[in-house]
């Protein structure tokens, strides 16, 4: 299965939290999540805890410092760590479909597995994603 969708709606739900948290210089970014946002960010951080994965630990880490940078690196850390486990991409995929009950508007996984978030980032079956502030326009030829 490709993780990559899942990893993208799990880090999409965490990005404007982050945000808001950095904004407020927040001690302990988890205290300033909501519970079930909260609960994707820990599944997260445990898992790279548990690997002693330092790369992944550091990319979280700055993510946390600086969402929109580094929301592409953290995906895909989290995607290969899906794919070598498919339990801890399941449970992430759980968090992130319990969270999507909560707050249905932002996020839309379809049953192919892609993902579009408001203002954020979108995956396709493939795993194409693309950041924030990505503008497509047509110029006539001159």
């Amino acid at each position: 299965m490709n993780w990559t969708p899942v990893a993208t709606a799990a880090v999409s739900m965490l990005t404007p939290y982050i945000q808001e948290a950095s904004k407020a210089a927040a001690k302990k970014i988890g205290e300033a999540l909501p519970e079930k946002v909260s609960a994707i960010r820990k599944a997260i951080q445990s898992r790279f805890e548990r690997d002693k994965d330092q790369k992944g630990l550091q990319a979280l880490n700055l993510f946390d410092d600086d969402p929109e940078t580094f929301e592409s690196a953290l995906i895909k850390l989290i995607a290969e760590k899906a794919a070598d486990d498919p339990s801890f991409g399941r449970q992430l995929q759980d968090l992130v479909s319990e969270t999507q009950e909560i707050a249905p508007a932002g996020i839309q996984v379809t049953g192919d597995g892609a993902v579009a978030t408001t203002g954020g980032v979108a995956a396709g079956k493939k795993g194409i994603a693309a950041g924030r502030d990505v503008h497509i326009e047509s110029r006539p030829k001159q």
